[in-house]
C-alpha cells in the first residue's frame, strides 16, 4: 500500500474517533457513577490524540510530497510529533492528577494510556534521531496506530461511562 494512501488513512480513522466521541457525550445519560469531571478529561484526551494522530500523518503526507526530502521526511515528521507529544502529554498528566479520586476513574486504564504515551515519544524520538534508519516509514506508522489503540481506549470508556446508568444510593422502601 502507498504510503501516502496509508497515512490518509490513518487521519481518516483518527476523525472518525473524535467524532464518535463527540457524538456519544451529546446523546449519552446525564446520570452516570462516573464523576463529569472524570469524562471531560476522558473527552479531551481522546480529542487531543485523535487530532494530534490526524495532524501527525498529514504532516506527514506533506513532508512525503517534497521528494529532495527522501527519509527525512519521516524523521521530520517524527520530529513534529515528539515535540507535540511531549507538551501534550505533560498537560494531560497535570489535569489528570487532582481527578484520580474520584468516581469512575480507571487507574489501570490511565497507566496502560500513560505506558502508551511513553512508548510514542520514545518512538518519535528513536525515529527523529535517525536511529531506525531502515525502518523509518514502519516504526512512524506503528506510532500513528499506537496512538489510535490509545484513543481507543478512551473512546470505550466515555461510552461505557455515559451507557451505564447511576446506582440509585436511596433506600427501597417497603411496599
Amino acid at each position: 500500500m502507498d504510503p501516502i494512501a496509508t497515512l490518509l488513512t490513518i487521519a481518516q480513522i483518527g476523525v472518525t474517533v473524535a467524532g464518535f466521541a463527540s457524538l456519544a457525550s451529546v446523546v449519552g445519560q446525564t446520570r452516570t457513577s462516573t464523576d463529569p469531571q472524570v469524562n471531560a478529561i476522558r473527552l479531551r484526551g481522546l480529542l487531543n490524540i485523535s487530532l494530534a494522530t490526524m495532524l501527525l500523518a498529514l504532516v506527514a503526507v506533506l513532508l512525503l510530497a517534497v521528494p529532495a526530502l527522501g527519509s527525512w521526511a519521516w524523521r521530520g515528521a517524527s520530529i513534529v510529533g515528539l515535540l507535540c507529544a511531549v507538551p501534550i502529554g505533560w498537560g494531560a498528566l497535570k489535569r489528570d492528577r487532582p481527578r484520580r479520586a474520584l468516581p469512575g476513574y480507571n487507574k489501570p486504564v490511565a497507566r496502560t494510556n500513560y505506558a502508551i504515551l511513553v512508548a510514542v515519544c520514545f518512538a518519535l524520538a528513536f525515529n527523529g534521531a535517525g536511529l531506525a534508519a531502515p525502518y523509518e516509514m514502519p516504526v512512524f506508522l506503528a506510532t500513528l496506530i499506537l496512538m489510535l489503540v490509545g484513543c481507543s481506549t478512551l473512546f470505550i470508556l466515555v461510552v461505557v461511562s455515559l451507557l451505564e446508568t447511576a446506582v440509585d444510593s436511596r433506600p427501597r422502601s417497603e411496599e
